[in-house]
């Protein structure tokens, strides 16, 4: 398996931090690094059955391979109320066994997000 690229997560309801995705993921390609855009599956309000782990169709779901074999990654999502998506949270709450086995360790990284509330600080720039 390759080991070599950095990895684009993403959680996106409306489109917008998909979009954000794409346009970092476009930019590392630039650079001739290689990069693997991947997503996480909405969390189902059903109890009986949850979402798929194999989408139909559009993005790629992140597997825990994908996490421990990049060099690095980009974490996206939208925010409510100063919160990630319930589905991105769901996705890392699931990779703990990752993190208390440092498997993750010294991965650079970043964060990036959309909102489309005003916040109280929005309303002064």
């Amino acid at each position: 398996m390759e080991k070599n690229f950095l990895l684009v997560l993403f959680y996106s309801a409306s489109g917008s931090v998909k979009n954000l995705a794409h346009a970092i993921a476009d930019g590392i390609e630039e650079t001739e690094m290689s990069v693997r855009i991947r997503t996480v599956p909405k969390v189902s309000a059903k109890s009986e059955k949850g979402e798929s782990t194999v989408p139909d169709s559009g993005e790629i779901y992140c597997t825990k391979d994908d996490l421990i074999n990049c060099s690095g990654m980009a974490i996206g999502s939208p925010t409510r109320f100063g919160s990630i998506a319930s589905s991105m949270k769901y996705f890392l709450d699931s990779t703990g066994d990752l993190w208390a086995t440092n498997s993750l360790e010294n991965k650079p990284g970043i964060a990036f997000t959309s909102t489309s509330s005003m916040h109280k600080l929005q309303q002064f720039l």
